[in-house]
C-alpha cells in the first residue's frame, strides 16, 4: 500500500456518512475510492447534538466495517481502518473576536509570540472557555468541569492581525516598540457538544480519531485567495443547521450555525397543510422563484396554490438570510457568495441569496477530486475532511501463521490439479 487511505465521517441530522480516498504524498488530488451512508436514525442527532449514542456508535461501526470491505474489493488489498477524521459542526459552535494588549519591555522574538499565546488561553480558561484537548502549541491539558451549558470549549485560535503601536504589522518578530495589540478569533461551542462526541468515540472500538472543524475544513477545500482577499461568505445549508463562515480581506470575521436549515421549511409546509413530509418535501423542491409556472395541487381535499407555498419558504428563508445579515453585518460580498449542503438544491435558494445580498452565487467545485459520482452538495463535508486530512489512516492486515499456511495450501492444491491436467495429456 504505497499511497495514503483518508477515512472520514460525517455525523448529520439527516444521514451518516463514511468516505475513502487515496492520496499520492506528492499530489493534491484525491481518488474517491468509495462513500457508504444511510439514514440517520429518527430523533438520534439534532442540529449537531447526539441524543442516543449507543445507536449511533452502532451505525457508525458498521459503516466503517462496510467501507472497510470496499475499500479491500476495489484496490484489491487487505487492509484494516485504524482511524478516521471527523468534524465538530453543531448548533452552539460559534466564533469571537477578541483583543489583548502586551506591554513591551524588549525586541519581539519567536518567544514572545508563544508567551503571547499562553497568556490569551489562560485568559480565556478564566472566561470559562477551555480547551478540551492539549493545544498544538503544547500549553495545557484538558480540564474536568461540571456545568456543559455555561462552560464552552476552544475548538480554535486564529490570530488575525498584530498592531504595534498603533500601526498594523504582518511580521512583527525583530519589531520593537511600546504596545502590542493582538486581534484574535476564538472558535467554541458549549461543552456538551464535545462530550456528547467523546462518548460516541469511546464506544466505537479499535479506531483512533482526529478533530477539524466543519467550516474551516470546508473554507480550506471550497474558497481560494482571491474570493477570501475579497471579502467572500461560505454558506452550508444542511438539513437542521445553516453554518456560514465569513471572510473579509482576506481573515477570518466571522463563523456562526444558524439552529434553522431545509427541513425547517419542509416542516413549516406540513404543519400549515397539514401534509405528509413526503409531500411538503416535494413542493418545497419544485418550488423556483425565476419560474413564472402557476400549478395547484390537491391533497386531503385541501387546494393548494403554488404561491401558498412560495410564501411559507419565503418566510423561512428570509429569517435565515437575516440572521445571517446581522451577523456579518455591512461588507461588500465581492468575492461571492459559496453554497453548499443538501439543502442547496432547493431551487430559490440561490435566487433569493443574490437578490438578498447582491453578490453573486456559485455552488463548490469539485476540482480537488477526481471525477466521481459522489461529488455533490451532500456530501460536501466528508470530502473536505478527505482533502483536509494528513495522515494515513490504513495499515495492512498481517496475515498470522495459521492463515499463511492456509493459503500456501490452498494454492499448492490449486497447483497440483493444474500439474495433473497437464499429465493426464
Amino acid at each position: 500500500m504505497n499511497d495514503n487511505i483518508i477515512v472520514a465521517i460525517d455525523l448529520g441530522s439527516s444521514r451518516l456518512v463514511a468516505a475513502a480516498a487515496k492520496k499520492k504524498e506528492d499530489s493534491e488530488t484525491f481518488q474517491i475510492i468509495d462513500l457508504c451512508e444511510k439514514p440517520t436514525p429518527k430523533n438520534c442527532i439534532r442540529r449537531g447534538i447526539i441524543c442516543n449514542i449507543e445507536k449511533i456508535a452502532n451505525e457508525v461501526s458498521t459503516l466503517l466495517k462496510k467501507l472497510q470491505t470496499s475499500i479491500n474489493e476495489k484496490l484489491g488489498e487487505n487492509i484494516i481502518i485504524k482511524s478516521f477524521y471527523y468534524a465538530v459542526d453543531g448548533h452552539s459552535l460559534r466564533s469571537e473576536n477578541l483583543s489583548k494588549n502586551i506591554i513591551l519591555k524588549s525586541v519581539i522574538s519567536a518567544n514572545t509570540i508563544k508567551e503571547i499565546k499562553k497568556q490569551i488561553l489562560n485568559d480565556l480558561k478564566n472566561q470559562n472557555i477551555v480547551q478540551e484537548l492539549q493545544t498544538s502549541e503544547g500549553l495545557f491539558d484538558s480540564a474536568q468541569l461540571d456545568d456543559s451549558e455555561k462552560i464552552s470549549i476552544l475548538h480554535k485560535l486564529v490570530i488575525n492581525n498584530y498592531n504595534l503601536d498603533g500601526n498594523e504589522v504582518s511580521d512583527v518578530i525583530g519589531q520593537k516598540g511600546d504596545i502590542l495589540k493582538v486581534n484574535y478569533l476564538v472558535i467554541k461551542s458549549k461543552l456538551n457538544l464535545q462530550e456528547k462526541l467523546n462518548k460516541l468515540f469511546e464506544q466505537i472500538k479499535n479506531y483512533s480519531f482526529q478533530k477539524s472543524t466543519a467550516l474551516l475544513a470546508m473554507s480550506k477545500t471550497y474558497l481560494n485567495e482571491e474570493e477570501k482577499n475579497n471579502n467572500c461568505l461560505l454558506i452550508d445549508f444542511g438539513a437542521n443547521c445553516t453554518s456560514c463562515i465569513a471572510f473579509e480581506a482576506g481573515k477570518l470575521k466571522d463563523l456562526f450555525v444558524i439552529p434553522f436549515g431545509s427541513q425547517s421549511i419542509t416542516s413549516d409546509i406540513c404543519n400549515i397543510y397539514s401534509l405528509s413530509e413526503e409531500k411538503g418535501e416535494f413542493f418545497k423542491m419544485n418550488l423556483s422563484i425565476t419560474s413564472n409556472d402557476s400549478w395547484k395541487a390537491k391533497t386531503n381535499e385541501i387546494s393548494i396554490s403554488r404561491k401558498q407555498i412560495e410564501n411559507v419558504v419565503m418566510g423561512r428563508l428570509t429569517e435565515i438570510f437575516q440572521l445571517i445579515k446581522s451577523k456579518i453585518g455591512n461588507i461588500e460580498l465581492n468575492g461571492g457568495i459559496v453554497l453548499t449542503g443538501g439543502g442547496s438544491k432547493l431551487k430559490c435558494f440561490a435566487d433569493l441569496l443574490q437578490t438578498k445580498f447582491l453578490a453573486e452565487v456559485r455552488n463548490i467545485s469539485y476540482n480537488n477530486f477526481t471525477a466521481s459520482e459522489f461529488a455533490k452538495p451532500e456530501n460536501a463535508l466528508v470530502l473536505a475532511l478527505l482533502y483536509s486530512g494528513k495522515q494515513n489512516c490504513c495499515e495492512q492486515k498481517e496475515i498470522k501463521p495459521k492463515e499463511q499456511k492456509k493459503k500456501e495450501k490452498s494454492f499448492n492444491n490449486m497447483w497440483n490439479k493444474i500439474e495433473k491436467m497437464f499429465n493426464d495429456d
